[in-house]
């Protein structure tokens, strides 16, 4: 049976992964309704799930507002304890308003937006605090603080593999990468010998996904994964079989951080 610590961050992690897919969800919303009122607003504000765009959407929801708002007044408006949302964004939005194809305005609209702009606020502030109360876990956590010790393995990666995987249950490498999903299949049949395999289709889906951002920050900040990837794509492999190889490698450094309970200290080729 798992720990009481092990226990906690799972139940940490799946809390963590529905308040995203509800983040998620609203944002979606959100991206709807401006496409009905304020269509522009997406060129001047990228990311619609932001502290400066919901600030903004819940004093103005619609292009109307903007038409009637002071940009002097929404330049003033405060997205956070320090940041203010400046007057070129904001006389930028109203210019924008003046001339926007969106033709639904009016109070059910505003609402709409309003109300899906208070809870990505509300998510995004239960989502930091869950990331806190997770590092807090992982502290009390052997195996998921060590884990911390391989660059490019954060809190919520190294949470997250304690929460899906029983390193124990393995006795090699090559069973979790096979357990993962990264280990390569082989398909030969009579005369089709292909040289390069597809990535294997089976294992935990999810937990691929999860791994792949990790993965590339790894090669990009991890010096020995980086040298790993880097000797690949020199050898002429493609990038993307370079990063499912770096993955597979990354749990293989897992593994062996879990099984020896000591932190992980990669060993560098002499220059």
């Amino acid at each position: 049976m798992p720990d009481a610590a092990t226990l906690e961050l799972r139940e940490l992690v799946r809390l963590r992964d529905r308040l995203v897919q509800d983040l998620g969800d609203r944002t979606r919303q959100l991206h709807r309704a401006l496409d009905l009122t304020f269509p522009e607003f997406t060129e001047h504000v990228r990311d619609v799930a932001s502290a400066t765009s919901t600030t903004l959407l819940v004093a103005c929801p619609t292009a109307d507002k903007f038409r009637a708002a002071d940009p002097n007044a929404l330049a003033e408006l405060k997205y956070d304890a320090r940041h203010v949302i400046g007057l070129e964004l904001a006389q930028a939005l109203c210019e924008a308003a003046k001339t926007s194809v969106g033709r639904h305005q009016g109070t059910v609209y505003e609402l709409q937006i309003r109300y899906a702009c208070e809870d990505i606020a509300t998510l995004r502030k239960r989502i930091k605090k869950l990331d806190e109360d997770i590092g807090q876990s992982l502290d009390r956590h052997e195996v998921g603080k060590l884990l911390t010790t391989i660059d490019g393995i954060g809190d919520n990666t190294a949470a997250r593999m304690i929460a899906s995987i029983d390193f124990g249950a393995f006795k090699t490498a090559a069973a979790l990468a096979a357990y993962v999903g990264v280990a390569p299949l082989v398909n030969h049949s009579g005369k089709r010998q292909p040289l390069r395999g597809h990535a294997c289709t089976m294992g935990d889906a999810d937990l691929r996904a999860k791994l792949w951002m990790p993965t590339l920050r790894a090669v990009t900040h991890n010096p020995w994964l980086k040298a790993f990837y880097a000797r690949l794509v020199a050898a002429g492999k493609p990038k993307k079989l370079a990063i499912v190889a770096a993955m597979r490698k990354l749990l293989g450094a897992m593994i062996s951080v879990a099984r020896t309970r000591t932190p992980f200290v990669p060993k560098l080729a002499a220059v």
